[in-house]
């Protein structure tokens, strides 16, 4: 068993800087054929360790400065087995990790014997591994600060320490002199600090070393918890359901009945709306296997117990037509008649007390922003779809893929923007479409958003789909209205891998361009299909019900084939094209 007092796992120790200054250093290498320092980086960070930890006896196992999460593990792993430590130090992070589970188990090892690790996060802003991790002092750095022992303590964050950022002249390599700031060099301040402390100390372990410094902290910054309300969506358990009115929002339910987590077993409506004995296919064409008569709401069998949950659509639009709040007379119904109640509107102010309802919100009593804006990377591959206008088929094409992709057995990771995400099992809900209620403000909003792609990601799903509500360009800047703020702050959350533009039959191609354009200068990914919605209008989803025409195969054909020449991608058509759109995005990410 090899001993010391710190591992500092970096890019080595420069020989030039050895012979100078005389430190005792070992080196191991487990995948280099050399000990020597490349780049210079693992010998400022150890000239900092030694000039501040002179007592400290340090190893340094030398790795790449492109190491994989892998190769990390390893080396975890190894120090674990083979050396008796007290402190693991790694001016490193990994943004992208692709095996955060087994990093965190790596880790876990280390802190289970009260070896502490320190590590700085990534300088790109980013939420980094191992930093980020409970088991790990986690360093970030802030211009705050102008003296290297000065430092912030955090409370209710995943950043322990924020540590000065102050510029440095440290040797590099072959004794080269450079002036540095960072992450990686104000994180070994912190080591030394934890090692004169362990020097003093009878016992010592993580607990002990968060306390240590947060006892001799500049400054606490104590945050409360995040505070966000998302109702949960697995409170409701149901078994049967009926949907009611028959509108956009619930056409999707009965064109996908057949992946609902539950038996839909009945469609409702109004009168007015001139539905009632007219079956679901009449209007929307192929659907699943089962199709259904629109039966007349005022007939529903509220004692039956054949059934125990109401679907409710949004109702604002008939509401205003027959004067009629359909949102307390269902909400008064369900709790006479003891049936669960989702409702894609706000139940807020609603006497929802003593029944089982679930409807979307994200509601905040105070800021979440406790990350100082660092965000999550996701490893998982993402597919964003987009648009060009609302009512276009985007949330079709979501599980249309969904169903195609579960159906070549990967496992599907889904982040919906409808609330009627949760009743198809998606992982995370986030509302965004129409009547959505969200008090949260962008930055917020961001975070929420980017932090429920982290959640999907845990889950290490094959891939994951989601996508935007609306259009992604504006179509005027002449009006508020018309700037798509929040698609866009949405799209920066979710940081995409790859997207799938829908677009209209009737869209002018300036617009289709600039809305291509705009995607694909949104990060380092790009539009790789399209998806046309062949209406000659988009009322195809209004609530009254109104069918336009799909218009005839070769105008179709001749303006997808039009739009391909013009975006120099695959064009498929939304009714028929949907299994050819995932065998494109299975080649895309291959």
């Amino acid at each position: 068993m090899i001993t010391c007092d710190i591992v500092l796992v970096d890019s080595g120790v420069n020989t030039a800087f050895l012979k100078d200054n005389q430190p005792s250093v070992r080196t191991i290498a487990l995948f280099s054929s050399t000990t020597e320092d490349e780049i210079g980086h693992g010998t400022a960070v150890y000239s900092i360790l030694h000039s501040h930890a002179k007592e400290a006896s340090i190893l340094c196992m030398k790795v790449s400065d492109t190491i994989s999460v892998e190769e990390l593990i390893v080396i975890l792993n190894y120090i674990s087995d083979n050396i008796a430590c007290k402190i693991v130090h790694l001016s490193l992070g990994i943004s992208q990790c692709f095996d955060i589970s087994g990093l965190y188990q790596a880790c876990k090892r280390l802190y289970e014997k009260n070896i502490i690790i320190v590590a700085a996060f990534a300088n790109d802003g980013s939420i980094s591994y191992p930093a980020a991790f409970d088991t790990v002092i986690g360093v970030d750095s802030s211009m705050q600060y102008q003296h290297v022992y000065e430092y912030e303590y955090n409370e209710n964050s995943i950043v322990n320490i924020r540590a000065s950022s102050v510029v440095q002249n440290l040797p590099f390599s072959n004794g080269e002199m450079r002036r540095v700031s960072g992450n990686s060099f104000s994180a070994p301040f912190i080591s030394a600090l934890i090692f004169h402390w362990i020097r003093e100390s009878t016992t010592y372990n993580y607990k002990g070393a968060l306390d240590f410094l947060k006892k001799h902290a500049k400054r606490t910054v104590f945050r409360t918890e995040e505070s966000v309300e998302m109702l949960s969506q697995n409170e409701i358990n149901i078994r049967k359901a009926i949907a009611f009115p028959f509108n956009k929002e619930i056409y999707s339910v009965v064109r996908y009945s057949d992946m609902l987590r539950f038996e839909l077993t009945g469609v409702y409506d109004i009168k007015h709306l001139q539905n009632i004995g007219r079956h679901t296919s009449d209007l929307l064409g192929k659907t699943s296997e089962k199709g259904y008569f629109i039966q007349n709401y005022e007939s529903i069998p509220w004692e039956s117990t054949d059934w125990d949950t109401v679907i409710l659509g949004h109702t604002r639009e008939i509401t205003g037509l027959t004067r009629v709040d359909y949102r307390l007379q269902f909400v008064n119904l369900c709790k006479r008649f003891n049936k669960n109640l989702v409702c894609f509107d706000s139940l807020d102010n609603y006497p929802t007390a003593g029944i089982q309802c679930y409807y979307p919100c994200v509601r905040s009593s105070g800021t979440i922003s406790n990350q100082y804006g660092k965000l999550y990377c996701c490893s998982i591959p993402i597919i964003m779809v987009v648009g060009t206008s609302s009512k276009q088929g985007k949330y079709s094409v979501q599980l249309g893929l969904r169903r195609e992709l579960l159906e070549n057995g990967f496992k599907v990771g889904q982040l919906g923007t409808e609330p009627s995400g949760m009743l198809f099992g998606f992982d995370e809900v986030y509302p965004m479409g129409y009547d959505a209620v969200s008090e949260l403000n962008d930055l917020d909003e961001i975070i929420m958003i980017n932090q429920m792609i982290h959640n999907i990601e845990l889950k290490n799903p094959d891939i994951i789909i989601t996508g935007t509500q609306s259009q992604t360009y504006p179509y005027s800047f002449g009006n508020i209205r018309y700037l798509p703020i929040r698609q866009n702050n949405f799209m920066y959350a979710v940081n995409a891998d790859g997207y799938i533009l829908c677009f209209n039959y009737f869209d002018d191609d300036s617009y289709i361009k600039n809305t291509f354009d705009h995607v694909n200068n949104m990060n380092e990914s790009r539009v790789f299909a399209a998806v046309m919605y062949p209406f000659e209008n988009d009322l195809q989803w209004n609530v009254f019900g109104i069918k336009p025409e799909q218009v005839d195969s070769m105008a179709k054909l001749e303006r997808m084939q039009e739009v391909e020449n013009l975006l120099k991608i695959p064009v498929y058509c939304l009714t028929d094209g949907i299994k050819d759109l995932c065998n494109t995005c299975i080649e895309y990410f291959s």
